[in-house]
């Protein structure tokens, strides 16, 4: 069990997370283990992004205990925006093929090495 000191410090580490988080929150739960369900209750709960992101952590902090790594979080995080940045690059330079899914793959593997 943790010392009420270890804790709040561990409180602030989870507030600093959600700041780092902002509005990817929704995306990020579901690949740290929320469900859709959460989300729903956090977005009726809490009014904005932050706030919101800092509930979902606390929450899968919560079921979850310490297998929840804030490194690992980071990392899933800065894997989505990864891959958001590619999609959006993609999307300026090829924006003729926004809906041919065939060029889209052979295009992906093109920005893939380029990112």
């Amino acid at each position: 069990r943790m010392s009420d000191s270890d804790t709040e410090e561990f409180d602030q580490l989870l507030y600093a997370l959600a700041v780092e988080v902002g509005v990817d929150w929704r995306e990020l739960a579901i690949h740290i283990g929320g469900t859709g369900r959460d989300i729903d209750v956090i977005e009726m709960e809490v009014p904005t992004s932050r706030e919101q992101a800092w509930k979902m952590l606390r929450l899968l902090h919560s079921r979850m205990g310490h297998t929840l790594k804030i490194d690992d979080v980071r990392g899933k995080l800065e894997e989505i925006r990864k891959q958001r940045y590619s999609q959006q690059l993609q999307n300026q330079i090829f924006p003729e093929n926004l809906h041919d899914d065939k060029t889209l793959c052979g295009r992906q593997r093109e920005l893939d090495r380029i990112v």
